[in-house]
């Protein structure tokens, strides 16, 4: 993660981070340290300059943001007595703030001529003035590049049928108009639009018979004709991969047998397993983490679903506690290759039998010392080494 970076005549401008990975003070030379407060969705609620005062530490409000319904839609500059209506297109990007418009390229550089930086401008991103560089809350995104300067940690590895999986530095698998990634992380619908149906329709190219997130020419259907759901998406792609895993000639090969002797377990035993596994939405479960799972004792007092949404690189969570369930971000599953799907419950299915993550790291990675933050690297080669 970027800590900073030489700002020519103001010397160098310094970042801080939060335990979510949010950005939460920026300090610039001869301009001074701000901080930032975000809402539960993410959304930058305002920019506060710190001063000590006597005995206090006392926060001025630089910038305040409005937001109805997710969207931005009144900035305020309490000290310059400035505020401004703001009006944002589907992307969330800003089209009009006050008097100025502001019109962009597909992948976010504006277009005739560039307005005030320290702004939101494109797809929900903040554009730094002093680096020009949008950031999008779990990295940062170069407009004039067209790419993220750090590659995706949870990206699953590219395959014949999905070569951007290949690209981790890619923006929004390079269909700006269509998708948006207001985390950094993964790629989303962007929010409803008066103009468009339903934002959690999932859409297929059903003239090419494409998957979710080619070009969309109508809504999927399901059997009783009605629009797909991202809910309905998702939870049909975790149980295909546990019934795809059911049929045992999908796994193996030798190396994943090589992972299998590593961990003194059979093969046949995780299948059995996968296919007994439940999926549920993360983002509706109000059930404690101390009760669905004994790996993350450090976040007891939070329920599933304020887990979910402190850790927005989580996609997945093994309800070992229970006998099946798995809590899932659907946002994140509804967009799955089977590969990847496959994989990921290969991972879940062995926390269930009682592996840990560092066993599981061990025996895949032998050698290689253990990453908490990238354990989702562990489903990416399983799905490698265990799929034919």
């Amino acid at each position: 993660r970027m800590t900073g970076v030489q700002a020519g005549s103001c010397g160098t401008e310094e970042y801080r981070y939060g335990a979510d990975g949010r950005r939460v003070t920026k300090k610039t030379g001869t301009a001074g340290e701000v901080a930032y407060l975000y809402g539960v969705g993410g959304e930058r609620l305002g920019t506060y300059q710190p001063a000590v005062l006597a005995t206090k530490i006392v926060f001025t409000a630089v910038e305040v943001n409005v937001y109805f319904g997710g969207r931005l839609v009144t900035r305020m500059e309490p000290g310059a007595s400035v505020t401004e209506n703001v009006f944002v297109d589907r992307l969330g990007s800003v089209a009009r703030r006050g008097a100025t418009g502001l019109r962009y390229f597909p992948y976010g550089e504006e277009r005739g001529g560039t307005t005030a930086q320290e702004r939101d401008k494109f797809a929900t991103y903040f554009r730094d003035g002093v680096t020009n560089l949008d950031y999008a809350q779990q990295r940062y995104y170069s407009s004039t590049a067209g790419r993220f300067l750090t590659a995706d940690p949870y990206v699953a590895p590219g395959a014949a049928a999905e070569p951007q999986g290949w690209n981790r530095y890619g923006y929004v698998a390079g269909d700006p108009v269509n998708w948006r990634d207001p985390s950094g992380l993964w790629i989303e619908k962007p929010e409803k639009h008066p103009f468009r149906p339903p934002d959690d329709v999932i859409y297929r190219n059903v003239a090419h018979g494409g998957a979710a997130g080619e070009a969309p020419l109508e809504p999927a259907r399901g059997s009783g004709g009605e629009p797909r759901s991202i809910e309905d998406e998702a939870m049909e792609i975790f149980i295909e991969a546990t019934k795809n895993l059911g049929d045992h000639e999908n796994f193996g090969g030798e190396r994943c047998a090589a992972i299998l002797r590593r961990l003194g377990i059979d093969g046949k035993r995780i299948l059995d397993k996968a296919v007994t596994l439940n999926p549920v939405d993360a983002s509706q479960s109000n059930t404690p983490i101390a009760a669905v799972s004994d790996q993350l004792p450090m976040f007891e007092g939070q329920t599933v679903s304020q887990f979910f949404a402190a850790q927005p690189g989580t996609t997945t969570l093994a309800g070992t506690k229970t006998n099946s369930v798995v809590f899932i971000r659907v946002k994140a599953w509804a967009i799955k290759s089977q590969n990847a799907a496959m994989g990921t419950v290969i991972h879940e299915t062995m926390h269930f039998l009682g592996i840990r993550d560092e066993q599981l790291w061990a025996a895949v990675f032998p050698g290689v010392p253990f990453n908490p933050a990238d354990t989702a690297a562990i489903s990416r080669q399983l799905s490698a080494d265990c799929l034919r």
